[in-house]
């Protein structure tokens, strides 16, 4: 059982880590919904039934949520060592904190690549003048298409 999100159209939101125990792999299948209509069932649902009072297989015992390995990556990124994220990479003139050291050569907020687009991002990372771990900065237009790089 879950929370219903509910959204326009003919679909069903799942977060990512209950597919596993839905069978959902996002390939056009339908899934029927039981909606439990009495107090009872109501109380069972919320109580025995959501995805965070399910974690084992009832029938081997293996977990049923498990992260997939986009969500591992994500993870990973976020955890490694020295990370210093967005916000303290950006540089704002008026952060009293960068204000000061804004013409100073060594600025560690002007250090990161940037690109006006994610061509040039990608043909610096083939040069290997950049890794997948550095941080950059990337213009991003809201028409711009998405592209995958393999």
């Amino acid at each position: 059982a879950f929370q219903p999100v509910l959204v326009e159209g003919r679909a069903i939101c799942l977060h990512p880590l209950v597919c596993k125990g839905f069978n959902a792999d996002f390939d056009g299948d339908q899934m029927a919904v039981h909606v439990p209509l009495s107090l009872e069932a109501q109380a069972e649902a919320r109580l025995l039934m959501l995805s965070h009072m399910n974690l084992l297989s009832p029938a081997i015992g293996d977990p049923i949520s498990l992260p997939t390995q986009d969500m591992l990556i994500g993870l990973y990124v976020l955890t490694s060592g020295n990370r210093r994220g967005i916000c303290v990479n950006r540089y704002n003139p008026r952060n009293r904190r960068n204000y000061q050291n804004k013409r100073n050569e060594n600025n560690k907020y002007m250090k990161e690549p940037f690109f006006s687009n994610s061509y040039d991002a990608i043909g610096t990372y083939r040069q290997k003048r950049i890794n997948l771990d550095n941080p950059l900065w990337l213009r991003w237009r809201l028409d711009q298409r998405v592209i995958t790089v393999i």
